[in-house]
């Protein structure tokens, strides 16, 4: 809503012909994850506060990436409704924590199933490699991880580069929800052993990319199917890689 249909059209188009797409049609919890996060926004957007809790709260449970929409809804309360300081302590705890619920619950289960609450890190820790999460957000924020290789740094630098390029003619909570669903990887993977290997998926979760990309492309129908044709050949490419066993993200 705001940015009209020919910029509507062309960020899904945007966003399902980029080469990892084929992801949201796989085994993979990003298609439902998306899903619930943009619904979360599209409720927030008309004052849904209730509505984008619950949502997200899902999110959570499908994708523990989706925690960045817990603060952006409670601001949005805050912002929006300019409660008084009771109202937004209490209102803002329950907002924020139905914004959780899901990770919230998973985590019961793996205490009650492994005797840790927090196992899935533990094995994210295994994965990523490289010391534990301190030590590899501290190697994060040194930006060693882009001065590293890597399949996934044109991706990780085209969609921030997107999200700042666009940030004046989006919402703010657009802009912050894809910032942050890149910040949570990039501090928790990026510096391990792994890098930036998985970047090319987890971008797809920075949807807003794709509609700052769209709004920036408005009046330039020539680029941007010169775009979309070579975004088409790159997501053929990628999914043959897929498909022949070939690591892509």
């Amino acid at each position: 809503p705001g940015y009209g249909a020919r910029v509507a059209v062309t960020a899904v188009a945007i966003a399902f012909l980029t080469p990892t797409s084929f992801f949201l049609s796989s085994t993979y919890t990003e298609s439902l994850a998306l899903l619930l996060c943009l619904g979360a926004l599209l409720a927030l957007r008309e004052r849904g506060y209730w509505l984008a809790a619950l949502l997200a709260g899902l999110a959570t449970a499908s994708r523990s990436v989706a925690v960045a929409l817990a603060p952006i809804i409670v601001l949005r309360f805050w912002i929006g409704e300019r409660p008084g300081i009771s109202r937004a302590l209490v209102v803002g705890a329950g907002l924020g924590l139905i914004a959780v619920v899901g990770l919230l619950a998973f985590m019961v289960f793996m205490a009650v199933r492994f005797g840790d609450a927090a196992a899935f890190a533990a094995a994210q820790a295994a994965w990523a490699g490289h010391g534990g999460f301190l030590e590899r957000a501290a190697r994060a924020l040194s930006l060693a991880p882009l001065f590293t290789p890597s399949l996934g740094l044109p991706f990780l630098v085209a969609t921030t580069t997107l999200l700042v390029a666009g940030a004046r003619h989006m919402d703010w909570t657009l802009t912050t929800f894809g910032a942050l669903v890149l910040a949570i990887p990039y501090l928790t993977f990026a510096g391990g052993d792994t890098g930036l290997s998985s970047m090319p998926r987890f971008v797809l979760m920075a949807f807003p990319a794709a509609l700052a990309a769209a709004i920036l492309l408005k009046g330039r129908p020539k680029i941007t199917t010169a775009l979309l044709v070579v975004s088409t050949i790159g997501l053929y490419v990628a999914t043959a890689m897929f498909a022949q066993w070939h690591w892509v993200a």
